[in-house]
C-alpha cells in the first residue's frame, strides 16, 4: 500500500493538484492519497474534448480514479467527497447520473459527452455488476473509457435511422472500493482486460483518526480554477514529446517492461502506459508549460509534454503499481481460489482445527468443504495432522494476511453511494 509521504513524494512541486491535496490532506485524517485518486479526475472532466496526445492512438485526459481502502476504518467516502463538492460548487453541470443500463448510459453521453459519474463505495457496483442485465453498464464504462463511440438501438420510426450514437465520449469516475468487496465481487477477467484495469487506483490506510475533525469550506480559489478551466472550449494540440521527456519516458518503460508483475494484475500493469500519459496531460492542463514561455494546452497554441508534466505521472504510476502489488495478495483469481481464501480466514496463526469447527466458522456445506480442504492441502498452504481415532486437525503452514474487516460501510444508501 502506499503512504502519505509516498504521495507527497510524487507530487509535482506546484500547481492546483498539488494544492488540492495538500489542503484536503488537512481537512480529514484519510490518507491523501484518496484526494489525489479523487481530483484527478475532477480536472479531467473539466478539460476540452480535444486535449488528446498520439499514444497508439489518440489518448485523451478523460480518467476513472478509485480510493481503495479498509471497510470503514480508513474514510475512503469522506476522503474523496471534498473534490466532489470542488466540482459541485464549481462546474454542477459536469456531474453526470450513474446509470440504471447500457442504454440510459449511452442517452447521457448523447446529452453531454463531457461529464463524471461519482460512486462511494464502488464494490455495490461491482456486486450488481453480477447480474446479467447489468454486465452491459460495466461493458459501457469500458467502452466510455476507451473513447469508442457507444450506440443503442431503438424502435425504427419513419425516416429515422433505428440506432443512437454518442460519438467521442469524455466520462471520468471518481470512486471509492472497499478491499472486501473488491476480493468478493471482482475476477481475473476484471483486472486484464476488463473495468478494473482501466482504473488508476491507490490503496492506502490512515493512520490515525482526529477525534473531532473539524474541515473547512472549499476555497473560493479552488471554485474559481474550476470554473476557468470548464469554462475554456478547446485546447492547444498536443504535438508529442520534448526531447528530455522522451528521454524519461523511454528509460521509465525500459525498466517498468522488465519487471516482475503478480499473475493477476499483469493485464493492468500493462495498461499503466495509458494511465500515466492521462496523467501527464491532466498536468498539463493543471499547469501549463514549465519553460517560462507561459504556454500550454489552454493557450489554443501547439505544446509538447515535458519532464515537468510527465514525470509527477510516471511517480503517480509507480503508486499505482505498488498498490497493485499490494492488492494482489489478498485478490483470488476464480471463484474457487475466494473460497479458498475464506477457509484459510478462519485460522489463528497458531490455531488447529478440525473439519466440524472449520464448518461451523465458514457455513460451508459438508461436501464444498472437504474438496477445499484437500486443495488447500496438496498447495500446501494448509497441514494436516492424523489423530488415530479422531478426526483429523488442519493448520496453517504460512502466514496469512488478515481478513479484511466487514461493517455498515459495506452496506451503502440507494443507487449504490455512501454520501
Amino acid at each position: 500500500m502506499v503512504t502519505d509521504e509516498d504521495v507527497l513524494r510524487a507530487l509535482p512541486p506546484r500547481g492546483f493538484v498539488r494544492d488540492f491535496v495538500l489542503w484536503a490532506g488537512q481537512q480529514t485524517s484519510a490518507p491523501i492519497a484518496y484526494h489525489l485518486t479523487a481530483i484527478l479526475p475532477v480536472l479531467a472532466v473539466t478539460a476540452p474534448s480535444n486535449l488528446s496526445v498520439e499514444y497508439a492512438g489518440p489518448i485523451n485526459a478523460h480518467f476513472y480514479g478509485m480510493a481503495v481502502g479498509r471497510s470503514g476504518a480508513d474514510m475512503k467516502t469522506a476522503g474523496i467527497s471534498f473534490a466532489s463538492r470542488l466540482l459541485t460548487a464549481g462546474a454542477p453541470a459536469l456531474l453526470g447520473p450513474k446509470p440504471s443500463s447500457y442504454e440510459a448510459l449511452v442517452d447521457s453521453l448523447i446529452r453531454s459527452p463531457r461529464q463524471l459519474h461519482k460512486y462511494g463505495e464502488l464494490g455495490v457496483f461491482f456486486s450488481r455488476g453480477k447480474q446479467a442485465h447489468f454486465e452491459p453498464v460495466k461493458m459501457g464504462y469500458t467502452e466510455a473509457f476507451d473513447g469508442d463511440s457507444m450506440s443503442r438501438s431503438r424502435a425504427e420510426q419513419k425516416g429515422e435511422k433505428n440506432a443512437l450514437f454518442a460519438h467521442d465520449p469524455r466520462l471520468s469516475l471518481m470512486s471509492a472500493c472497499s478491499l472486501s468487496y473488491l476480493e468478493e465481487h471482482t475476477t481475473e477477467d476484471d483486472w486484464h482486460g476488463g473495468l478494473l484495469g482501466r482504473f488508476f487506483l491507490l490503496y492506502a490506510q490512515t493512520n490515525h483518526v482526529d477525534p473531532w475533525p473539524k474541515s473547512k469550506p472549499v476555497p473560493e480559489e479552488f471554485i474559481r480554477q474550476i470554473e476557468l478551466r470548464a469554462s475554456i472550449e478547446t485546447a492547444g494540440p498536443c504535438v508529442g514529446r520534448t526531447e528530455a521527456g522522451a528521454d524519461l519516458w523511454d528509460a521509465w518503460w525500459d525498466v517498468h517492461m522488465k519487471r516482475k508483475l503478480p499473475p493477476l494484475i499483469t493485464g493492468a500493469g500493462i495498461r499503466i502506459g495509458t494511465l500515466a500519459v492521462k496523467m501527464a496531460l491532466i498536468y498539463a492542463w493543471d499547469f501549463g508549460c514549465d519553460d517560462g514561455s507561459g504556454g500550454g494546452p489552454w493557450t489554443g497554441q501547439p505544446w509538447e509534454l515535458d519532464v515537468c508534466h510527465l514525470l509527477p505521472a510516471l511517480q503517480a504510476a509507480e503508486l499505482y503499481i505498488k498498490s497493485l502489488e499490494s492488492l494482489s495478495g489478498r485478490l483470488a483469481r476464480h471463484g474457487d481460489a475466494r473460497l479458498q481464501r475464506k477457509v484459510l480466514d478462519v485460522f489463528g496463526e497458531t490455531e488447529t482445527l478440525d473439519e466440524g469447527q472449520i464448518a461451523a466458522r465458514t457455513q460451508f456445506s459438508a461436501r464444498n468443504l472437504t474438496e477445499l480442504l484437500k486443495t488447500l492441502v496438496l498447495s500446501r498452504r494448509l497441514g494436516k495432522a492424523i489423530q488415530p481415532g479422531q478426526a483429523p486437525l488442519f493448520f496453517l503452514t504460512a502466514p496469512v494476511p488478515a481478513p479484511v474487516p466487514r461493517d455498515s460501510d459495506d452496506v451503502c444508501s440507494s443507487d449504490y453511494d455512501c454520501d
